[in-house]
């Protein structure tokens, strides 16, 4: 059901990221004072099950700042502080209005912010979904790619969630930061009633190595586009990020440091030579290693020769490799 864009949305509002927030402005009239944006992509790198915003500000500020300089680790913890505080404060004068589309960063960011209100006390009563589910190109991924035209004919009436589905958001958080894969295969088995939060989080099995290749879904992605559309790293981001992504949307600086962490001198056998520039995408080039060749043609496993990296959530892979085949999680 589409909104009626005539009837008031006085409340505060809640979006993942500049982008989006910056289309939603453009298409309908906010109170900027009580705009909520989180900038903090939380559907990569580490997770903790905290619910302490310093807690978690120390745990993403390394990440953030091996992505890029922009996200120092105090920059990051004042911008926690005051996106808590603004939910806290959102109290005071209800709804809060989340917008989300389907795509894995805006769900985990729905289920993180029930998390933080139902450990505060807070009934969700007051809280309403804005929910986008597909236009006229098909499923709606990421609002920052809509135009302010679509979000005005495609936005749909803002529904508070049932006591059921709450619920569900909980769990799918509490899965996402557990520091092992078993509560995702548990989540991911279980009925469940929202279709657009469980599609959202089965895309996080392709965070995990590949049973045959040794490598993720987004690896496999940026080692084919190395071959098919190298050297210039940023032809190959793009190439992934237009066609690889799906409801797993990353953004670009995170491609690029998965892109040198396959080629970083640090691995037993590296899957590309980075050449150029590695402080920018724009300057950097890379090639195919043998050893990466090897992988691609099925005749080698990345993570048997190198080990398995990186983080889902709240599970390092380094300390609980698990695997994948197809669509289904292989535990350790």
């Amino acid at each position: 059901m589409t909104a009626d864009l005539k009837a008031p949305l006085d409340g505060w509002h809640l979006i993942h990221g500049d982008s989006a927030a910056g289309c939603v402005i453009q298409s309908i009239s906010i109170d900027r004072d009580k705009l909520i944006v989180n900038r903090d992509p939380i559907d990569c790198g580490p997770a903790p099950a905290t619910l302490d915003w310093r807690e978690w500000a120390r745990a993403r500020g390394g990440f953030l700042t091996s992505l890029s300089e922009t996200y120092p680790p105090h920059f990051l913890k004042f911008a926690e502080r005051d996106f808590v505080a603004a939910l806290n404060h959102a109290d005071e004068s209800p709804p809060i209005y989340a917008w989300a589309s389907c795509g894995l960063a805006d769900q985990l960011l729905l289920a993180r912010v029930l998390s933080l209100r139902t450990a505060a006390g807070t009934s969700p009563a007051h809280f309403r979904v804005i929910q986008f589910v597909a236009g006229a190109d098909g499923v709606i991924a990421s609002l920052g790619s809509l135009s302010p035209a679509r979000i005005r004919a495609w936005m749909p009436t803002p529904v508070n969630p049932s006591r059921e589905v709450v619920s569900h958001y909980l769990r799918a958080w509490r899965a996402y930061t557990s520091r092992s894969a078993e509560a995702l295969v548990e989540l991911l088995s279980a009925e469940s009633p929202s279709q657009v939060l469980h599609q959202a989080m089965a895309a996080l099995v392709q965070r995990y190595p590949d049973v045959r290749s040794g490598l993720s879904g987004t690896e496999w992605a940026l080692l084919r586009a190395a071959e098919s559309e190298g050297p210039r790293a940023t032809r190959i981001i793009g190439q992934v990020a237009a066609f690889d992504a799906g409801l797993d949307q990353v953004g670009d600086l995170v491609l690029f440091a998965q892109l040198k962490a396959l080629g970083s001198t640090a691995l037993r056998e590296p899957l590309l030579h980075i050449l150029g520039s590695e402080r920018g995408m724009r300057d950097c080039l890379v090639e195919l290693t043998r050893f990466g060749r090897r992988v691609l043609e099925g005749r080698a496993n990345a993570a048997e020769v190198n080990g398995c990296h990186g983080w889902v959530g709240g599970v390092n892979l380094a300390e609980f490799p698990a695997y994948r085949s197809g669509n289904a999680l292989i535990l350790p």
